[in-house]
C-alpha cells in the first residue's frame, strides 16, 4: 500500500484489514493532510495496481449560539458578546465592517468552541455594528450604550471627617462622588452658602468637587458642608476645619520619687492642646 508513491507505514491512524482474498485500507479521524493518491500494488508487474484519490474536505461550522440582535450595557461598563460554533476555529470579530485588533480596549477569549470579545468601558462612541466571522459564517448585533440616570452618591471613605491646618497655611477639602447627569454643587459654612472670593475658591469636575481656602484664618474654623443635587436626587457631606494651635501651658513639675540615680516627676497636662494631640514635653 502506498500513498503518493511512498509506501504507507500502518498505525493506529491508518490500518489495514484482510478477510480472504480481499484487503480493507481504514483511515481513522482523518485529516487534511491525509488526502492523496492511494494505491495497492501486487507482485512487480505495472497492471497490477488499483489507485484512488482521497480528498479530506472541512466540515462546515454552524454557530450555535449567535449574537442577539441587540446588546444593551450601561455606559462606562465592559461589553461582553459572545459566540458558540459547532467545532474549534479561529474566527474574526469586525466593528462596523472594519478588523478589531487585540489591545487593552478590545480583549479576545477562546475556551473551546466558545469565543468571546469583551470591549472594556464601553461608551457612546462604541455603539456601532459588531459582526463575528468564520469560515462563510457570520453573526451580528447592533452594540447600544445608555446613560444610566443615579442619584449623586458621596464616596464616604475618600472623604475625611476632619481637615487639620496651621493658621495661614492652604487647604484642599476633596470630595469624590459618582453622579448621572452631572450635579450643580453648593458650599456652605455653618449653615452660610459660601460666596468665591480671592481667598475662597470651588470647582466641580465629572467625579470630585473641591473647595480650596488660602491662607486659613480664625474665622475659617466650622462645619463645612457639600450638598450635590441632580433631577434623580441629592446628597451631602460635613467636615470640620480645624486650626492647630501653640498648645497651653503644663502645670509645675512636682518631685514624686528620689532615687541614687533617678527622679520622677509629674505635672498637669495643659488645658488646650492646640487642637492637635500632644507628642513629647521638654524638660
Amino acid at each position: 500500500w502506498f500513498k503518493d508513491d511512498k509506501e504507507l507505514h500502518f498505525s493506529e491512524h491508518v490500518q489495514l484489514s484482510i478477510d480472504g482474498k480481499k484487503q480493507k485500507l481504514k483511515i481513522y479521524q482523518a485529516e487534511l493532510t491525509d488526502g492523496g493518491t492511494y494505491s495497492c500494488r501486487v507482485g512487480d508487474q505495472p497492471d497490477q495496481v488499483s489507485t484512488a484519490r482521497v480528498t479530506v474536505e472541512e466540515p462546515e461550522v454552524e454557530f450555535v449560539t449567535r449574537l442577539p440582535d441587540v446588546t444593551l450595557v450601561p455606559i462606562n461598563t465592559d461589553a461582553e458578546f459572545t459566540v458558540e460554533l459547532s467545532r474549534p476555529v479561529d474566527v474574526r470579530w469586525l466593528k462596523k465592517g472594519k478588523e478589531i485588533k487585540p489591545s487593552s480596549k478590545y480583549i479576545f477569549k477562546t475556551e473551546g468552541n466558545v469565543q468571546r470579545l469583551i470591549i472594556k468601558k464601553a461608551t457612546t462612541e462604541d455603539q456601532t455594528d459588531i459582526t463575528c466571522t468564520a469560515f462563510n459564517v457570520k453573526t451580528s448585533t447592533k452594540l447600544k450604550v445608555e446613560k444610566v440616570e443615579t442619584a449623586p452618591r458621596i464616596k464616604v471613605d475618600s472623604t475625611p471627617k476632619e481637615y487639620k491646618v496651621k493658621k495661614g497655611e492652604d487647604v484642599n477639602i476633596e470630595v469624590k462622588f459618582t453622579a448621572s447627569p452631572a450635579p450643580t454643587d453648593e458650599w456652605t459654612m455653618n449653615g452660610t452658602v459660601i460666596k468665591k472670593s480671592k481667598r475662597v475658591d470651588y470647582t466641580l469636575g465629572e467625579e470630585s468637587a473641591c473647595l480650596t481656602i488660602k491662607k486659613v484664618e480664625e474665622s475659617d474654623v466650622g462645619t463645612y458642608t457639600l450638598r450635590l443635587k441632580n433631577p434623580i436626587g441629592e446628597a451631602s457631606a460635613e467636615m470640620t476645619l480645624i486650626i492647630m494651635q501653640v498648645p497651653g501651658e503644663p502645670g509645675t513639675p512636682d518631685v514624686l520619687e528620689v532615687t541614687d540615680d533617678s527622679v520622677t516627676l509629674h505635672w498637669k497636662a495643659p488645658e488646650k492642646d492646640g487642637n492637635a494631640p500632644i507628642i513629647r514635653y521638654i524638660l
